[in-house]
């Protein structure tokens, strides 16, 4: 499993609470010397949603039983004319 192209040990991939998404893809095994070489089931690869030079962002949240509270967010913002910035928080 590759997340943003840094390889992650397929049981540690699991544990990971993902947000900002972009997409996901599936690369078919064996690869050769391409991403997921030595892989006999091939490679997962997830990539983060990039910053854009448009402000806004979203929070969502969850509330269940047993004390459950989760809040999840991101915003995006432009620092400059040429940099731009994309924060994420759980």
């Amino acid at each position: 499993m590759y997340i943003d192209d840094v390889y992650h040990g397929s049981l540690l991939g699991a544990q990971f609470d993902l947000m900002d998404v972009e997409r996901v893809e599936v690369l078919r095994g064996p690869q050769g010397t391409l991403t997921g070489r030595n892989s006999i089931g091939g490679a997962i690869k997830m990539y983060s949603v990039q910053p854009s030079e448009e402000a806004g962002g979203y929070v969502e949240g969850k509330l269940g039983s047993r004390d459950l509270v989760q809040v999840r967010g991101a915003v995006n913002f432009p620092v400059s004319d040429n940099l731009f910035a994309r924060v994420t928080g759980s």
